[in-house]
Order: structure tokens, then sequence, then C-alpha cells
């Protein structure tokens, strides 16, 4: 049975019946009753994305809808950069009971610790087994409030990203269940049969050795091993090779280890982080994180083979571990600074989902910032992609 369909619709934006005879049309595809929408669109239809979604809901009686705007789409085994449009995926979720959420952005800069989170949203500590969220990128403290979040709900996964709007008008549009929004977040929790499991390809490799901070202040590294945290810097660059000296420029990065008591450290015992500063005159390092002495580091490389081969890697092991589970569709969620302009192709990430998923309806878009589990802790990234797919242990439908 076909339990989700997606597609892009590029029609006028006003057009707003001939969109609902296509979504009816697509719906036809769908077996079973449908269970979720998800729904993402460019921003020339800002003016007619509110009631598009809400005809949408209304026309093929889908209890919830989400989605978001996005200056690039993602439909199936294609990337749609810079084009407009927008796209549907309609899910039929057996055994499962959806619940949605708006997070006001007050809540979140007030910084309600997680106790408040369990209390006061509609989702269940250790019944709600997974979560599509999707946010405004203005919206402050973002990454404080997922951590709370992520504290409150037992780090059940997180799926989604940071809406993309108009350059112009510095906003972006969210959309839950009948409105549209334009700041905070809203979240979708599933309960029952079906959850999302998925993968967060982060796209670096680690160079040079593994150490520990020494000294440091808030995202200040002072040192490193006791040394100055610039001069580990010129000493691990100075060891490569002049080729990877080069391609280094604009690409380097800090990994901040799980856990500093393993013996060893490969790709992916890491979260990538921004290096925003190199400072030779004070020796320090400034990163886009909080850090701790004692914490472990290393320096990383991102490139487009590193960030090829890792998300194949990924891909590889999601599909084995979910190959015997029901599928019902997907969302992919890639850094606007990935796609053709990392990879010199298009449709990279999209496309290599396919080869390890050929059946798998894909809906997504290019996010300001990913969301998406790393060891058992969801962050906000950059520069990842990220795939949570709706699975079920059962076939039936």
């Amino acid at each position: 049975m076909k339990t989700c369909v997606t597609a892009r619709w590029n029609g006028r934006p006003s057009d707003v019946r001939g969109f609902c005879v296509w979504a009816r049309d697509l719906r036809q595809k769908l077996d079973g009753n449908p269970s979720l929408a998800m729904v993402f669109w460019t921003p020339e239809y800002f003016a007619n994305a509110s009631d598009l979604c809400e005809e949408l809901q209304l026309t093929l009686r889908i209890g919830h809808v989400i989605g978001c705007s996005s200056t690039s789409l993602i439909s199936n085994h294609q990337e749609f950069e810079g084009q407009s449009g927008i796209t549907v995926s309609i899910h039929h979720f057996p055994g499962t009971e959806i619940r949605s959420y708006h997070v006001e952005p007050e809540l979140i800069r007030e910084g309600k610790l997680s106790s408040y989170w369990e209390s006061h949203s509609p989702f269940t500590p250790g019944t709600t087994n997974s979560f599509i969220a999707l946010i405004d990128p203005m919206t402050a403290d973002i990454e404080r409030w997922i951590g709370l979040w992520d504290e409150a709900f037992g780090g059940k996964p997180i799926f989604g990203g940071l809406a993309v709007g108009s350059p112009q008008e510095m906003r972006s549009q969210l959309y839950l269940d009948g409105r549209l929004r334009e700041n905070g977040a809203v979240l979708i929790g599933l309960e029952g049969q079906v959850e999302m499991r998925g993968m967060t390809s982060q796209g670096c490799l680690p160079i040079g050795e593994p150490r520990p901070i020494t000294r440091s202040h808030k995202n200040i590294i002072e040192q490193i091993g006791n040394v100055s945290a610039f001069k580990v810097l010129s000493d691990t660059l100075r060891k490569l090779p002049p080729e990877q000296q080069v391609k280094l420029q604009g690409n380097l990065f800090m990994g901040l280890a799980f856990n500093e008591y393993q013996e060893s450290f490969k790709e992916g015992d890491f979260l990538i982080r921004n290096l925003v500063e190199a400072d030779p005159v004070s020796g320090n390092l400034a990163v886009a994180a909080t850090l701790r002495s004692g914490q472990t580091i290393q320096f990383q490389q991102r490139d487009s083979s590193t960030a090829s081969r890792e998300l194949h890697s990924l891909l590889k092991n999601l599909y084995h571990s979910i190959r015997s589970m029901a599928t019902h569709g997907s969302l992919l969620c890639s850094c606007l600074g990935r796609g053709s302009g990392l990879f010199k192709s298009e449709n990279h990430d999209a496309s290599t989902v396919r080869q390890y998923f050929p059946d798998l309806p894909i809906n997504g878009f290019f996010a300001n910032g990913e969301i998406g589990l790393v060891g058992n802790r969801n962050f906000i990234h950059g520069y990842t992609a990220t795939l949570g797919i709706f699975c079920s242990t059962s076939h039936s439908s």
C-alpha cells in the first residue's frame, strides 16, 4: 500500500483553486486516510501561503498540516535551488496519534526550564516518540531551548530546521493546523506505531589530534593541552600537505567530542561548530559554542568529497537499521551552504538518499540551520543534511 505521496506544484501563487485540484489528484494516489501533510513554499507564495495551506487542510480533510518557507525546496530526488514552487507530502500513519504545538517566542526567550515543557506542552515524556520542529530563525535562544526540550523529553529525535524567507523583508513563515505564524516554533509529535528514524550528516573529516581544552572562558579557548590554542592550530596546519592547507581556507571547523573518556576518536564522534576567530596576538580561538575545560576537541575539515562520503556511510547504516520496517515518507533538510554550491552538481543529497531508499517519497527544504541527533542529543547544526524517515515495525497499514 502507498502510505505517502509527495510532489511539487509551481502554479500561480494566487491560483488557490488550481492548487486544490492538483492536491486532490495527489491525494487520490494515497492508500488510507491522510494523517499528516507537510508543506514547504518559496517567498513568491508569501501572500497566498495561508490560503493555500488552509484550503489544502480543508479540502483533503487532513487533521494536521505543518510547513514553512524556504528559498529552495526538495521533492523526491530533485532539489529545486532558487526555483519558486510549493511542495506537498501527504502521509497515512497506521496506529499513530499526532499532537501539535506552537511555541511562542517569548517562552523560548524566557528560557523556561525542562519541567515547564513537560507540563505545558501537549506531549508526554515516555509516550511521544519523535518530533518535527520548524523554527523562525529570528527567534532568540533557539539552541538553548532545543537543549531544554531535549532534557524534558529524554532525547527523543527531532527532525526539521530553521525556515528561510525573503532576505529583503527579513521574515519567514511557519504554518501549523490552520494558522500561519511568523515567529517561534511549530512542532508535531508522534505517538504509537510510527516514529522517526534518521541521520545527521555533518560532512567533516578530523585533522590533527584530539586534545583536551585546558583553559577556556565561555566560547573562547585559551589553551589546548596547556599550550596556546593558536599555536596548536598553527602547528596542526603546518604539518598538513600544501594542497590540503589550500582546501582548508574557509573550510576549517571545530569538533567537540561527546565523550572525552573514549580511548580513540573517529569521524562522527564530534559535534561540529564554526571556528569563528583565531587571534595570533592573544593566542585564543573563538568557537560558536559554549566550552568547558577538560572537553576534548579536534579540528575538522569540510569539503565536498568528505561530505559526500560521510552521507553515503550514514545512509548505508540507516538502511540496514530500518530495512525490516515499513516506511511512510520522509523529511530531508539540507543546509543552504550545501547543494550545487558545495558539490558542483545538482540534486546531490536527494539523489544520494534515493540510492539507498529508491522507493521512499522525500519532501523537504534547504534550511538556515538543521535539527537532528548527534550521539544521543539533538542540536541545531550548520552545513549539514538531516533525514528523518517515518517508520513502523508493522508492515500492515
